[in-house]
């Protein structure tokens, strides 16, 4: 069967964290995704929503099913470098509207370069992953005012990755 694929699509260089591949092969599969540009994308969709939430001082939080809860705060996705770490290319084959979002979602989350906002968006994607796998809830909002939301399908692929697995923990 042939695909169509667009022939405007645009290549960017991404420069990432060495344990950022770890990282990506990881979500690679528990998100089901065939190539890393895809889990990228998929980040980024989560990772633009979170920003305008947090923009908007609406904390996101995931209650846990013992009742505990984690805010997930610019800070949760702050990796600092480990001095000497290496880094890691990785391109990032998209639409060139996705490059638009992209440079618009750097811009909104204020951090310095678009590497570091997938890198941000990743770390979000992983939190959202683990979480859901634990049957975690998720709420926006502060306690008064929180709204039940629910994340794409990511409970139930979280859930399948699990029990692929044979009821092992998928993502740690």
């Amino acid at each position: 069967m042939k695909v169509a694929v667009s022939t405007d699509l645009v290549r960017k260089n991404l420069t990432l964290y060495r344990r950022t591949e770890h990282r990506l092969d990881k979500l690679r599969e528990l998100a089901e995704c065939s190539s890393d540009s895809e889990v990228i994308r998929q980040s980024l969709r989560y990772f633009e929503q979170f920003v305008e939430d947090w923009r908007h001082q609406r904390p996101v939080v995931a209650v846990r099913t013992d009742g505990s809860e984690l805010e997930i705060t610019m800070h949760n996705l702050d990796e600092a470098n480990i001095e000497g770490e290496p880094f890691v290319r990785r391109n990032l084959t998209v639409h060139p509207r996705s490059v638009e979002r992209l440079e618009a979602l750097q811009r909104d989350s204020e951090l310095d370069s678009e590497s570091e906002t997938v890198r941000y968006a990743l770390k979000l994607f992983e939190i959202l992953l683990t979480e859901a796998e634990r049957q975690s809830r998720f709420f926006v909002g502060r306690r008064r005012e929180r709204v039940e939301v629910r994340i794409g399908n990511i409970s139930a692929t979280a859930a399948v990755a699990k029990k692929a697995q044979g009821g092992r923990r998928a993502v740690g």
